[in-house]
């Protein structure tokens, strides 16, 4: 199988506000509404505590893009047995929609999108994003053409949370990453991004996701893993 035209794509996302109480400081009425919104689209055994020290709101929020906003995207190519990275990243989400949209305007009908769960998520998350940011759909998002890692793989997860299945999953297969670094909790992961504006670690956290991805895609396949990065 020629993967020269996938192209893997991977996003990184956080709540908009780095705790319940500044959501509630943005709007008066935001708390409410968030708590309304978990009771009706989290599942129970995820609906600890909202006021827990790891509120549900840090834990499950960057899941909707309702709640959250994109920090980072990942692309991913092919070529000669080298997974080249290119990664936008910045604080400004505005930011990231727009060079996106740059990038997916010039998508031919030949290529294809290739990701984690990019039909059932990553798809849908970056159209909406797209739409509060000012941009269209593109077409290569509206058209829903999608090579999805996790419906070919159908793992048929237990848990309602699929990035600690594809963590536990790629773990327990040893895949090689581009950088060692540790793959932390959600609610960590936030506080890195909203208190430690560490997007160096951002960037590198994503960067890991995406390697990990198009290595368990190959593993479907049957084709070598990759261990070269750029």
């Amino acid at each position: 199988m020629d993967l020269s035209n996938h192209i893997f794509i991977n996003i990184e996302t956080v709540t908009e506000f780095p705790d319940l109480n500044s959501l509630e400081s943005s709007n008066k009425n935001a708390k409410d509404i968030w708590t309304d919104y978990a009771l009706r689209n989290i599942s129970k055994e995820e609906s600890v505590c909202i006021f827990d020290e790891y509120p549900l709101y840090v834990n499950t929020g960057y899941r909707f893009p309702d709640f959250s906003k994109i920090i980072s995207v990942n692309i991913g190519f092919i070529s000669s047995d080298i997974l080249i990275i290119k990664t936008i990243i910045s604080e400004i989400e505005y930011e990231i929609v727009k060079k996106l949209n740059d990038f997916l305007i010039s998508f031919t009908d030949q290529q294809i999108i290739c990701g984690y769960d990019i039909s059932k998520f990553i798809g849908p998350f970056l159209s909406k994003r797209f739409l509060y940011n000012g941009f269209s759909i593109p077409k290569c998002l509206r058209n829903l053409q999608f090579d999805d890692i996790n419906l070919k793989i159908n793992l048929n997860c237990q848990s309602s949370n699929i990035e600690s299945e594809l963590e536990l999953l790629t773990n327990r297969m040893n895949f090689q990453v581009p950088h060692n670094i540790e793959m932390i909790k959600r609610s960590r992961f936030n506080n890195k991004f909203h208190n430690e504006k560490d997007i160096n670690y951002v960037k590198t956290y994503s960067e890991n996701h995406l390697a990990q991805n198009v290595n368990l895609y190959l593993a479907f396949l049957g084709k070598e893993r990759i261990y070269k990065f750029n």
